[in-house]
């Protein structure tokens, strides 16, 4: 019969598996991490694990909900913080700051690979669902923030911030010297758009 763990061990257990996973996946593919890996960098047992995620899959969900639910939290407290003086040039800063964290954390990696789009297919529907109920929530902050926003300008302003995104990955053919300025450029556009600005 398995040890019971303290509370205080059960977090230490659970922060190192999510360290490892984050480290890993920042280097390496979904496919090519295996549990053995993940259990061996965090020296707990293969049972340990099973004991606090069902799958690999499971504990790389967690983790990148975590990030990405720390991103969008620091977006909206951002916005709120700036709501007084809000204008285009500021929500630019806003994103592009974003951007930035973005582009140094796994879920890039992740997103180059296509390991977001295999992971999603391969964790419970149930987590999804959950997850998506929470980001709507998180709109709706945002909703709160900037008050004249309606819920179809969310909806263009979000897709049109994840085609900006997705340029990130392609920096490299875009060009470097200058794709800073550029991603700028875009999102100032965006942002002028949502904001009802001139241009």
């Amino acid at each position: 019969m398995p040890r019971a763990f303290t509370k205080s061990e059960r977090e230490e257990i659970k922060h190192k598996l999510q360290e490892v996973a984050k480290q890993l996946l920042l280097h390496h593919a979904m496919n090519k991490i295996s549990v053995d890996e993940i259990v061996g960098q965090t020296m707990i047992s293969k049972g340990t694990f099973y004991l606090f995620y069902k799958s690999k899959e499971i504990l790389f969900y967690d983790v990148f909900r975590q990030e990405h639910d720390a991103i969008q939290a620091d977006f909206i407290h951002q916005v709120r913080v700036n709501s007084s003086v809000m204008d285009a040039q500021t929500l630019t800063a806003i994103i592009v700051d974003l951007y930035k964290k973005l582009e140094n954390t796994f879920i890039l990696s992740m997103a180059f690979r296509g390991d977001l789009e295999l992971l999603m297919r391969k964790i419970p529907r149930e987590l999804i669902n959950e997850h998506d109920k929470q980001d709507h929530l998180s709109m709706q902050q945002l909703f709160e923030v900037l008050p004249d926003l309606k819920a179809y300008d969310v909806e263009v302003f979000t897709s049109a911030l994840r085609i900006a995104l997705v340029s990130i990955m392609h920096k490299q053919d875009i060009s470097n010297e200058h794709f800073d300025d550029a991603l700028r450029l875009v999102i100032y556009g965006i942002a002028a758009q949502l904001l009802k600005e001139k241009i």
